[in-house]
């Protein structure tokens, strides 16, 4: 009856206990990431990028690029640590740290109160809060933003004028000295 010295026979294929309904099994489909969301790249904090970046994925920016970010239909995050020098093309952009560049989204364009941004925006809608610093111009214009690339804004006016005059920078890069009187 009880035979100490017998081999176990290894169950067949039907003998196997199938698995409970309760007990969870991992699908070889699924994400190992617990949101259900697009993925998101990340470029940290001790990071420094030298040329451009491009892709399908969001991206968010805690270190540094130096280079152009271009993500068409994806959405770019600086965050408060992030640093831009270059544009960023994207659906949407949401900037809290520092971009010297232009910003152009083919949604939104967000400056929330930590952001700082010398450069132009293209967006169908555009939010500055308070606190936020910018130096450039906004084009709200109906369109795709993708046509109208933002330019960048002209040099700042290299000499003073004297008074009761100005000197005003022309888009060409000249200057004009006009009399205020």
């Amino acid at each position: 009856m009880w035979n100490k010295t017998a081999k176990p026979e290894s169950p067949s294929p039907s003998s196997r206990p199938t698995p409970s309904p309760t007990s969870p099994t991992p699908s070889p489909n699924t994400s190992p990431s617990p949101s259900s969301g697009p993925s998101r790249s990340r470029i940290g904090v001790g990071t420094t990028v030298r040329g451009n970046v491009q892709g399908r994925e969001d991206l968010s920016v805690e270190g540094r690029v130096e280079g152009r970010i271009e993500l068409g239909q994806s959405s770019v995050v600086i965050e408060e640590s992030g640093r831009i020098e270059g544009d960023v093309i994207a659906r949407t952009i949401k900037v809290s740290g520092e971009v010297h560049g232009n910003l152009t989204a083919e949604e939104d364009a967000v400056l929330l109160k930590t952001a700082r941004l010398e450069g132009n925006i293209v967006a169908k809608r555009v939010t500055i809060e308070s606190g936020a610093r910018f130096r450039g111009s906004i084009d709200m214009e109906a369109g795709a933003p993708h046509d109208r690339v933002a330019t960048p804004p002209p040099p700042p006016v290299k000499e003073r004028a004297d008074s009761g005059s100005a000197v005003v920078s022309k888009p060409n890069g000249s200057t004009e000295r006009l009399g205020i009187g």
